[in-house]
């Protein structure tokens, strides 16, 4: 029996597998090909954190291609290193991306599988949670929109289950491999949104199942997760904070599905984002491209289409149902952004499963409760007591932007207490079949044949538009690199791909189509601007003092540091073209200060070989509280194990 049974999770394995390269087949071939929208700022911080650790042999905590230079690993979109990125140092960034994406969706298929079976379903209700949730449209999406960091969200199912877990007596091994997940999805690159929503929506579900148990133990284990997660990640963590303290990210309180876009102040004839043709062959444009109507003699104003609350009911009937899914497309006036933030197709036999909720509700109502308020969530600021409302009075979670990324959360736990739905269907005909046996000498079980042939046949149904909703990711071919500079040169921003500029050393200090949140000003001068002295210069205290002989060479540079000689006859400020930042240092016995917001020290007359370093204090707090957790939650696994094989051990 327990041969039959590993064979079994083997080959479901094994199709798990087959049906992850299947479905993201298209953007397997050929590997080499770029994305469009928001990969650009993907690609960007993929390869900078590449270079830093492959080329330069640094740890990525400074980007010098980026608006003049800004922190790279206090960034909360860019990646960290992780398991995966093995698959960058064997292929390279571009190519592990694809990679990564078909293990994220066998990763996201095992982790909901194991989640469904720990609580208890049957093998078919589990692999329907698991295909229906992970091959639903939410995913394919957001990849399809540049959306590197939507590949954390696989791990929540790993980390309810282990929660859950926790409820058998597994407390101190749940814990710790929930905190590895989180950290892990923190450092992943964007995941701090992820994890943001998913503390949101476990301590709801957590709630709701100490209330059923009457036990604290989910709450518990809720809070010692996430607590384990925050201290393992401190080491981006912690930078992160002080990057969004100093420069807080654009959010919208508001964000309602029935809000009209609106134009900015001072420019009534021009919307925020308006696209009126297509675009051109392999160029990107703006993800949220506004949609015009009407004749355009009228103002542009009344051109927009506006909202309307009866948009509403087809809205919601699209979002789940609608078999048309594409990322760039605007089917209603009541969007306030691209359809990648709305779509999750989830299939007519959900909806019809979750019709029968009677027949799970008094075992599983924790899950429906929780789906729920993800679901209101999602719908933004519809009133002053709405959830997405209430949020935005707490410090942290009222930097979350687009309540519509709600609707992830809200996926998943439909589609499981659909699959507890369907368990109690097949439990119901078993039993029928049952009471036939015992009735009659013969009894067929076509009944649960058929079950299982219409599970299959919804199955087939959401992998399709899910796949079809994915195709044209990756639409352009590998871009000619320029030679690249042997030093980096400041550049205005231009239609060139921001990641093929960098891979030449150019920094764009204006990038146009970089949806980056983080409003870090940059305050170098570029090429081409009357104030531009190059990447280094000497500003000497009194100009007219004569300056022959003099010289300024930069011997090395790396991302986070800078080696200059200088020779000089006269005092003044060695400039270096980046934006200062808090952490940079300079060698003693030289001593490190801005000017006009650049990096620069103060040298008095001769010869000086001045060496800049990146050094933030706030990584190095951050590396130590992680090795601690790090060592913290070792000791707490091997303690767990012990006491388990000491309980089991027991006659």
């Amino acid at each position: 029996m327990q041969q039959y049974s590993r064979l079994r999770t083997l080959l479901i394995l094994l199709g798990f597998a087959g049906a992850a390269f299947l479905f993201c087949s298209e953007i397997l071939s050929p590997l080499e090909r770029w994305g469009n929208y928001d990969w650009s700022l993907f690609f960007f911080h993929n390869l900078s954190v590449y270079r830093s650790i492959v080329e330069f042999r640094e740890i990525p905590l400074w980007n010098p291609w980026y608006k003049g230079g800004m922190p790279l690993l206090a960034n909360p979109q860019a990646p960290f290193v992780d398991p995966l990125f093995l698959f960058d140092l064997l292929c390279g960034p571009i190519v592990a991306i694809k990679i990564k994406i078909v293990m994220s969706y066998f990763i996201g298929l095992v982790g909901t599988y194991w989640c469904g079976r720990s609580l208890g379903l049957s093998c078919l209700a589990a692999i329907y949670a698991a295909c229906s949730f992970v091959f639903s449209t939410w995913l394919s999406l957001h990849l399809h929109a540049g959306h590197y960091w939507c590949l954390t969200s696989v791990y929540i199912p790993w980390v309810i289950g282990l929660v859950h877990r926790s409820l058998k007596g597994y407390m101190l091994t749940s814990v710790s491999l929930g905190g590895l997940l989180i950290g892990l999805m923190v450092l992943a690159g964007g995941g701090a949104h992820i994890v943001t929503m998913l503390s949101i929506a476990l301590s709801v579900l957590s709630l709701g199942w100490s209330l059923q148990h009457r036990s604290i133990r989910p709450l518990l284990a809720t809070g010692l997760i996430f607590c384990l997660g925050f201290g393992l990640a401190a080491v981006k963590l912690v930078p992160s904070i002080k990057l969004l303290r100093e420069y807080p990210r654009y959010t919208v309180p508001g964000g309602g599905w029935l809000a009209r876009p609106k134009l900015p102040p001072g420019s009534p004839g021009k919307p925020v984002e308006e696209v009126v043709t297509p675009p051109a062959s392999g160029t990107s444009r703006p993800r949220d491209a506004m949609v015009l109507v009407g004749d355009e003699s009228r103002p542009l104003d009344e051109r927009i289409p506006k909202p309307s609350k009866w948009n509403l009911p087809p809205m919601i009937f699209k979002i789940f149902l609608g078999r048309d899914q594409q990322s760039d497309t605007n089917y209603f006036p009541n969007q306030g952004f691209g359809w990648h933030e709305y779509g999750s197709y989830v299939g007519p036999f959900l909806v019809l499963l979750l019709a029968g909720f009677p027949l799970a509700l008094r075992c599983q109502w924790p899950w429906l409760a929780t789906g729920m308020i993800c679901f209101l969530t999602a719908l933004g600021n519809f009133a002053h007591f709405a959830p997405w409302t209430l949020l935005h009075h707490f410090p942290i979670l009222n930097n979350m932007r687009n309540p519509t990324r709600f609707l992830i959360p809200t996926c998943f736990f439909l589609c499981m207490f659909s699959a507890m739905v369907l368990d109690a269907i097949y439990c119901r005909l078993q039993i029928k079949r049952e009471r036939d046996l015992r009735a009659s000498a013969s009894s067929t079980g076509w009944p649960s044949v058929l079950l299982v042939a219409v599970v299959l046949l919804a199955l087939a149904d959401v992998f399709l538009v899910g796949r079809a909703s994915l195709n044209g990711t990756f639409p352009f071919p590998p871009p000619e690199i320029a030679p690249r500079s042997p030093t980096i040169i400041s550049v205005k921003g231009d239609t060139t791909h921001s990641a093929v500029a960098m891979l030449s050393n150019y920094c764009f200090v204006d990038i146009a189509g970089f949806f980056e949140v983080i409003r870090v000003p940059a305050r170098v001068s570029y090429v081409g601007r009357s104030d531009y002295r190059g990447e280094l210069y000497f500003a000497p205290s009194d100009p007219a003092t004569p300056s022959d002989n003099e010289r300024v060479e930069l011997v090395w540079w790396s991302p986070n540091s800078a080696r200059v000689l200088l020779s000089t006859p006269r005092a003044g400020r060695l400039v270096l073209n980046r934006n200062w930042a808090d952490g940079w240092e300079a060698q003693a016995p030289y001593e490190i200060a801005p000017f006009e917001g650049l990096i620069s020290v103060q040298l008095e007359p001769g010869t000086h070989l001045v060496e800049f370093v990146y050094r933030p204090w706030v990584f190095k707090v951050g590396t130590i509280i992680s090795v601690g957790t790090l060592a913290l939650t070792g000791i707490v696994i091997w303690v767990g194990r012990r006491r388990r094989t000491s309980i089991d051990a027991k006659p």
